[in-house]
């Protein structure tokens, strides 16, 4: 919405908020925009809009808390405060055991082979938010073993997801809580890269370029951004460069507390839809990234390895999504494509630098073959329309021609029709071929006829019914099609009485 404040043109904050919000547009690109047409956006409205949502996003993800505040956790948080978690520094550890939940009830104990929630006083753990997955690992203690498959996280409480594979579990006995650390190392050179990879997008493509959402895996990161076109290739190559250059630098990764003001002033990016509290952790890679991030960080940029960028492609509008992989996934996933690089140059028998050339060369001589082939089913055509002609019985002076054409083509079929067309002065023609178990019907109808009142789509529609389909188009042409290939013959014979009764009608009867 437009008005006019102090003589100058304005766009409503809540409209500027719907390009935000909808469309992913930026607030400064749309001041940018307006800008250069003599327009200015209303911030105060634009903020308040902003207040809005962050408000709604809180109230909801307060009503979440709820629900489980009414489950087996409320009676956990009236003897426990929460999960210490110690996985910033530590891969293992020593823990007790606070409760164990199956389905929505409390138990004491839990036996091989039970599925089950654990919930311990202190973990190495990562319950997964902020886009980061939760870890894996194992709980041991006395003879008994829990393997945890997945862990999450409900506001102060750490719940780790898995089943007993040995001995039993008891509320109250004190595990060694120990996580995959090769799984978790994977997870943070990823989440460390997702940091890089902001950092340098906002440079390449432009400050509005802010995350929108994450995923960080063992095997890949998804990092989806504000944007409103595609990538270019030229980009794309860009961005993978400047963030291996950063990653070659080899700079620290620090993580240090500190309170939210202090995080601005920094330079910290904050996400938005995120609660933060007055405390937060600082993310900083070298000089380059700052955000503010709960998740788990490599020490040094070295660590990661290697970034390459596997996708680009549009999640929303106005915005886009990068997948890439680091570290050894991306090391083996270009030695797979080397393989299969290798296997191609073999089957052709021909070295790597000589194999662009050599599959140019093999389309060329694809499509001369292709051409000799367009030319014989010419001639075979050619053959086939005298004989069809020929033999067509004849009704009230018009050819009747049901055919059906091996190995044709529903191009094949509409030249043949077409040829045939002009060979019969009037002639009503149905053509049909079986190919993969499909039936292709062409049905054509000479002026003549049509000004009759006949109707080629209505007759291939009746025609294609025996086999199975349907189909339709104009009154002197039409195609249809079906999937009972072996009755192709019985429509095809069904498509000759049914012309005969109709050119026996003549223009007395209905369009069909």
């Amino acid at each position: 919405m437009l008005y006019k404040k102090n003589r100058q043109k304005v766009l409503s904050g809540q409209e500027a908020f719907k390009l935000y919000d909808t469309y992913g547009f930026p607030l400064d690109m749309t001041e940018l925009i307006l800008g250069e047409k003599g327009f200015t956006v209303d911030k105060d409205g634009f903020e308040n809009e902003l207040k809005k949502q962050r408000i709604q996003a809180r109230t909801s993800s307060q009503m979440t808390g709820q629900v489980f505040d009414t489950g087996p956790l409320s009676k956990i948080k009236d003897i426990s405060k929460g999960t210490e978690f110690l996985g910033y520094k530590e891969g293992a550890c020593e823990a007790k055991v606070i409760a164990l939940i199956q389905g929505d009830q409390l138990v004491d104990t839990a036996s091989a082979g039970s599925d089950l929630t654990v919930v311990l006083d202190r973990t190495p753990f990562y319950g997964e938010s902020g886009g980061q997955i939760g870890d894996t690992g194992v709980l041991e203690s006395n003879g008994s073993q829990v393997r945890i498959a997945d862990t999450k996280k409900n506001n102060d409480f750490i719940l780790h997801m898995g089943k007993v594979t040995k001995g039993d579990i008891r509320k109250g006995s004190v595990v060694h809580a120990k996580i995959d650390l090769q799984r978790r190392n994977s997870i943070r050179r990823n989440h460390s890269a997702t940091h890089i990879l902001h950092y340098v997008l906002r440079k390449v493509i432009g400050q509005h370029a802010e995350q929108s959402g994450s995923l960080v895996t063992p095997d890949r990161l998804r990092f989806d951004f504000h944007h409103f076109s595609a990538l270019t290739k030229e980009e794309i190559i860009r961005i993978e460069d400047m963030v291996n250059e950063i990653i070659l630098e080899n700079v620290p990764v620090a993580v240090k507390e500190l309170s939210i003001q202090e995080a601005r002033n920094a330079g910290a990016i904050a996400l938005f839809g995120e609660k933060y509290g007055e405390l937060v952790r600082m993310a900083s890679i070298g000089d380059f990234s700052k955000e503010l991030c709960g998740g788990t960080h490599v020490n040094y940029s070295g660590e990661i390895g290697l970034l390459r960028i596997i996708g680009e492609s549009s999640v929303a509008a106005g915005i886009r999504r990068i997948e890439a992989m680091t570290g050894m996934a991306a090391l083996n996933r270009d030695r797979e494509k080397e393989g299969l690089l290798q296997e191609v140059c073999g089957v052709l028998n021909t070295p790597e630098e000589k194999l662009v050339l050599k599959v140019h060369d093999l389309l060329s001589e694809l499509k001369n073959l292709h051409k000799e082939v367009h030319k014989v089913k010419q001639k075979e055509i050619s053959g086939k329309v005298d004989s069809f002609v020929e033999n067509a019985k004849e009704v009230s002076g018009v050819k009747i021609i049901a055919r059906k054409v091996e190995d044709a083509t529903a191009d094949d079929l509409r030249k043949t029709a077409d040829m045939l067309m002009k060979s019969a002065k009037e002639a009503a023609i149905i053509l049909g071929t079986a190919q993969d178990g499909r039936v292709t019907i062409i049905a054509a109808l000479s002026p003549k006829l049509v000004k009759c009142g006949l109707h080629a789509g209505n007759i291939s529609k009746e025609v294609a019914k025996v086999v199975g389909g349907g189909g339709g188009g104009r009154p002197e042409m039409a195609q249809a099609g079906g999937q009972w290939a072996e009755k192709l013959d019985e429509a095809l014979n069904f498509a000759a009485e049914l012309l005969s009764k109709k050119i026996l009608a003549g223009a007395s009867s209905p369009a069909v």
